[in-house]
């Protein structure tokens, strides 16, 4: 009987294989019962002191990472990798700051790159488990500076960073669908990069409506459509979501969800979108594909983080207040209604899911 190789057992598992029908049935009896669901974790980063707690599908604490010391410095905030074994740490540091690779099993550091100008805001591992995107931020009195660094998996320096923003960066997103970076900065401005490039394409100033008796956006997110045909923008002053047309980036729609919105998750078939307002106490679910609100749920305190589950049917936030215990929520996307809670970390600033939006969602036994 003809073997299937381990390459070609984990493309299957992946739902990427390219093969004739025959062949193709083949090698799916073979590995159908070497391909299974992967066990969901959940990474909560604890704002005050810094370490991770990781959380399995029922909530139940299966490790707890601890980084944050006199060398490594104040814990930004963490990131489960694409492999579900390691996470992405970012840290501040007295001068700038660093981004540590850590197995999630016993915090050993793996790897560790160090910026010297800028502290990393923001860090995304890509889908293809080799690169990582973490943008710093320098800030110089009032004045401030971002930049997106491409790093490989061992965070060595893989291109020339890129200045992107003369502001304070607000978001980041990309999408398997294209390769287009972009990243939110502040006073309402668009950044597109070629991903494949690795070069700024442009800046769009998103419509102003100072003068007018609406508001100005205000944005404080940034999200893409599973497509990549639609770029999701949240306007915090507004009170709106805006559709950006990805070719042209000009507003095609809006959604209006009120004011004070902070940070947006895409589930991973396109149809939902989490939103968090802290201000208000409030999360919102939002079916962007009908343009209609699915709920708004009511939170004890305020939400801090979102991240959605894989199977695009459950989301996952995060809320808070100095000095008390957060809570970690699981959330129906279908209904909008809490599935399960759980007391979790001082100020749970970040909150990361494996398998998440682009990791893999099958795992496979040699």
């Amino acid at each position: 009987m003809p073997r299937v190789s381990t390459t070609m057992r984990n493309t299957i598992c992946d739902g990427e294989l390219r093969l004739p029908v025959a062949v193709a049935a083949l090698a799916l009896v073979l590995v159908s019962g070497a391909c299974t669901t992967p066990s969901r974790h959940i990474a909560v980063t604890s704002g005050s002191d810094g370490h991770v707690v990781i959380y399995d599908d029922d909530f139940r604490v299966t490790d707890t990472v601890g980084l944050a010391d006199a060398h490594t410095g104040r814990r930004v905030g963490a990131w489960l990798a694409y492999d579900g074994t390691t996470l992405f740490a970012a840290q501040s540091t007295a001068t700038a700051g660093a981004l540590v690779r850590a197995r999630t099993a016993d915090g050993t550091v793996l790897d560790r790159v160090d910026f010297y100008r800028g502290r990393p805001g923001f860090v995304y591992p890509l889908f293809d488990g080799q690169t990582v995107l973490a943008l710093t931020i320098e800030r110089a009195g009032i004045a401030a500076r971002s930049t997106l660094h491409f790093l490989a998996l061992d965070l060595s320096t893989g291109a020339t960073p890129i200045p992107v923003c003369n502001t304070t960066a607000l978001g980041l997103t990309t999408v398997r669908a294209n390769d287009r970076v972009y990243v939110l900065c502040d006073r309402d401005l668009v950044v597109e990069l070629d991903r494949e490039l690795r070069t700024l394409i442009r800046s769009v100033q998103l419509p102003s409506t100072v003068g007018t008796a609406s508001p100005p956006c205000g944005a404080r997110d940034i999200g893409i459509a599973s497509t990549g045909s639609i770029v999701f923008v949240l306007c915090a002053e507004a009170g709106t979501l805006l559709y950006l047309d990805r070719v042209t980036l000009e507003p095609l729609d809006s959604l209006q969800v009120g004011p004070g919105g902070s940070a947006l998750a895409r589930a991973p078939d396109g149809q939902h979108l989490v939103i968090t307002r802290p201000t208000m106490r409030e999360v919102v679910v939002a079916d962007v594909r009908r343009r209609r609100f699915v709920g708004r749920i009511a939170t004890e305190h305020a939400p801090l983080a979102v991240a959605t589950g894989a199977d695009s049917r459950v989301a996952f936030v995060t809320t808070g207040i100095p000095r008390v215990p957060g809570q970690l929520l699981k959330i129906d996307l279908q209904t909008a209604t809490v599935l399960a809670e759980a007391t979790t970390v001082e100020m749970p600033i970040t909150v990361s899911v494996w398998p998440g939006e682009e990791s893999p969602v099958m795992r496979w036994e040699d």
